[in-house]
């Protein structure tokens, strides 16, 4: 592509920051297009895209989507916590919370601020984005309405065992798994969903330490 005159630049970290990067560079000076198929991309969009820049488009083969209007519309909370909402209901790295849909958890944005908050300050501790992300659990899966009902469960039932500092999950005994897992990701997904940049990466693996205790709190607070 090079040698043809047209412009290449190598992305050497996350290939779809690089895009989104790049694009809203491009929309500071004039309209930008950017031909993808990847909801990823769309979402990082979404959520980069500055609201006094130009236009930016993402031009995919069934339709073409105006990234900067979606920027414009949402609520400034869920343009804020849209990365964390994605990788927390899962993406290309991390799992999907059993029974929990993108849909659902968007809806839960604005009880989810804090947590996503948390996630997206790059100075918060491990300590902080554990309890971030159990907390982030618990209101995915209802955790408040349960206390409201009056149902209040015995954690130690549910896979949760008691310490001096408080409750612990118990380990699994199943061995992780060894063999390559994908998820899928839809297009119909790009409505509001978005992929963690890779600057959050360190945060994302530890959104996924707290998501392989859902099955419990499924059971706990469903």
């Amino acid at each position: 592509m090079g040698r043809a005159g047209i412009h290449v630049e190598h992305a050497i970290g996350n290939a779809d920051y690089k895009i989104c990067q790049r694009a809203c560079a491009y929309a500071l000076g004039s309209p930008v297009a950017v031909v993808a198929e990847d909801s990823d991309v769309f979402q990082l969009l979404v959520h980069h895209t500055d609201p006094a820049a130009s236009d930016v488009y993402m031009v995919a083969a069934k339709r073409t989507v105006r990234a900067s209007t979606i920027n414009r519309r949402v609520d400034v909370k869920l343009s804020e916590s849209l990365l964390f909402l994605h990788a927390v209901s899962g993406c290309d790295t991390t799992s999907r919370p059993h029974g929990i849909g993108k849909v659902g958890v968007l809806k839960k944005y604005a009880a989810l601020a804090e947590s996503a908050a948390m996630f997206m300050a790059s100075e918060s501790s491990k300590v902080a984005l554990e309890t971030a992300g159990e907390r982030a659990v618990l209101i995915m899966y209802g955790s408040q309405v349960q206390l409201w009902k009056g149902n209040d469960l015995p954690p130690e039932k549910w896979g949760w065992a008691r310490s001096s500092t408080g409750l612990v999950p118990v380990q699994m005994s199943e061995p992780l798994s060894q063999q390559p897992q994908r998820s899928s990701c839809e297009t119909s997904d790009v409505i509001v969903v978005a992929d963690v940049i890779h600057d959050l990466a360190p945060a994302s693996r530890t959104v996924f330490s707290a998501l392989q205790r859902a099955a419990n709190l499924k059971a706990l607070y469903a």
